[in-house]
């Protein structure tokens, strides 16, 4: 399928876009693979880790940052923490357990764009970024489009919450 062609589709319903680039599996410890999400407003970047083999199709938990501007690997800006990256730890123990995992940066922070939107941005805005990677991953043939789970932090909980209420 033709990028430009699920850009016009999920365009029409759930602004942001969300694209993925080619290379699409990785195993934990591997390169994090980009996704580059475009958007009428504002467009979101992460990455769709893939775990290899199993059984097809794969669950999926969407990881949400808490408040704040956070990237997608939510690195902890603390002396001594610096490395720490928890959503990369738990998105590569979930993959090594069978679960595909999507990340992204916040809108403005990151490879996301957007920046121009977060005096505006609520936590209904965010959750509709959520809602845009949720449709996104219904459509791919590598992800069960029953198996999704949301997993917030902080306000992303709350994000989480505002979501399942109103798919």
């Amino acid at each position: 399928v033709a990028l430009p062609s699920i850009a016009a589709e999920l365009g029409r319903h759930f602004p942001p876009v969300v694209f993925l680039t080619d290379e699409l599996y990785a195993e934990p410890g591997e390169p994090a693979r980009a996704v580059v999400h475009l958007g009428h407003h504002h467009g979101l970047a992460g990455t769709l880790l893939v775990p290899k083999g199993g059984n097809r199709p794969h669950p999926v938990a969407v990881m949400i940052t808490g408040s704040g501007l956070q990237t997608r690997d939510s690195r902890i800006p603390m002396p001594g923490l610096e490395g720490y990256a928890p959503f990369r730890q738990i998105a590569e123990r979930l993959a090594s357990s069978g679960v595909a995992v999507l990340r992204v940066d916040d809108r403005g922070t990151g490879g996301s764009t957007g920046r121009e939107t977060l005096d505006k941005a609520t936590t209904t805005s965010l959750a509709e970024d959520t809602r845009a990677q949720v449709a996104w991953l219904r459509k791919r043939s590598e992800i069960d489009p029953a198996g999704i789970t949301l997993i917030g932090h902080s306000e992303g909980g709350g994000v989480t919450l505002s979501v399942a209420a109103n798919p």
